[in-house]
């Protein structure tokens, strides 16, 4: 058979992904407000109500002008900023275009194909996207009572096992573990698995003192990755801009599959100008502190559980005496106010609800309200 022949065999055969792309799951981002003239307010994305820092927004618009450039592929003002931040070595941070990123930069450096990741049953589903992507087989670990069991994760740990993923504090959960637990956590790792500890959440969960972001086991051991973002306490989560922490030799193995140019130059120019407002951070913690007792406290009074949560967000769960989760997402939804559905994480008869304004989180207390003494 010559080449012509082959070619023209093949010639009405479609493109096919590698093996084991269908078993990705689809990321499904939180809905936008229905268009109209009515008031509408947006729940669904735990994005900042506040806005970015006056500082940030100025820093935006002095870029204007220099947008035909390159960013700086090492983004070396961002990371010194980062590192004097947080008194961090600036050559073991890394830069990316959110913190998800970062997630699949991981599992694409440190897995093969047929390796094992192990994640949490109610993790961001970043993470199972990330190990299914990479080719890994992913191991998916119940949790307790919502949150993290780690003896389990620990169990779960074979000779395959890679990668680690654990969101601390969680998403779509809300819950939080110790610093102690995760340290303790941590040791009974081997050493040839990397934990990749996200915490997306940190800046909201650093009002527990027993809190830690695991900065300090990253700084002290080989096999540890933090990942942080600029999307959720300062605002920025239209620019994609996260960055991460981790040994040197952890650090360069993810920038050798790292993207060029992937932390454009004006969402670096605009995080290190969001790292000097500490004011706006407090503004922020303290809106977001009130607004989970408001939210918590008024769905209670409705009837509805809520997981305890130290993110800007809670986890609402409705029983057999109500419309239940998909009824009342579309009730909402039709009265102008968007939350998260949250059925992909294997949670059907819950809604996350992002903490607004006050203002806001009233107006979805008062309208759950009316849509449930009618279904009563």
């Amino acid at each position: 058979m010559s080449i012509l022949d082959v070619i023209a065999t093949g010639a009405d055969e479609a493109p096919r992904a590698r093996q084991g792309v269908d078993r990705v799951p689809a990321y499904l981002p939180g809905e936008a407000p229905p268009g109209g003239t009515g008031r509408s307010v947006k729940l669904s994305s735990n994005e900042s109500p506040l806005g970015c820092s006056p500082l940030a927004a100025a820093a935006f618009q002095a870029h204007a002008g220099s947008l035909q450039l390159y960013p700086d592929a090492g983004a070396q003002a961002l990371h010194d900023a980062i590192a004097a931040k947080f008194s961090l070595d600036p050559a073991r941070v890394v830069t990316t275009c959110g913190s998800e990123e970062l997630l699949h930069l991981a599992a694409r450096a440190f897995v093969d194909t047929d390796d094992e990741v192990v994640v949490s049953q109610y993790g961001f589903i970043g993470h199972h996207i990330a190990a299914l992507a990479a080719g890994a087989e992913r191991i998916v670990v119940p949790e307790r009572d919502y949150s993290v069991d780690l003896d389990a994760m620990v169990a779960a740990v074979g000779p395959r096992t890679k990668l680690v993923f654990l969101a601390n504090p969680g998403n779509p959960t809300g819950t939080v573990l110790p610093a102690s637990a995760i340290a303790d956590f941590h040791a009974r790792l081997p050493r040839r698995v990397v934990l990749v500890l996200d915490a997306a959440y940190a800046e909201f969960a650093e009002l527990d003192p027993a809190y830690g972001c695991g900065l300090d086991l990253a700084e002290q051991s080989d096999n540890v990755l933090v990942t942080r973002t600029f999307s959720k306490m300062y605002g920025l989560a239209g620019l994609r801009i996260g960055w991460g922490y981790g040994r040197a030799s952890l650090i360069d193995n993810i920038n050798r599959v790292r993207p060029a140019f992937n932390a454009n130059a004006v969402a670096q120019a605009v995080a290190i100008a969001a790292l000097q407002d500490d004011d706006f951070v407090r503004r922020s913690r303290d809106l977001n502190s009130a607004g989970l007792v408001q939210l918590s406290e008024g769905l209670a009074k409705l009837g509805i559980a809520v997981t305890p949560s130290v993110c800007n967000f809670v986890l609402a769960h409705f029983g057999a005496e109500t419309p239940g989760a998909d009824a009342l997402f579309e009730a909402l939804r039709l009265r102008g106010i968007v939350v998260r559905p949250v059925k992909g994480y294997g949670l059907p008869d819950a809604l996350r609800i992002s903490v607004g304004l006050p203002e806001d989180n009233q107006f979805l207390l008062d309208e759950l309200a009316v849509i449930l003494a009618g279904a009563r």
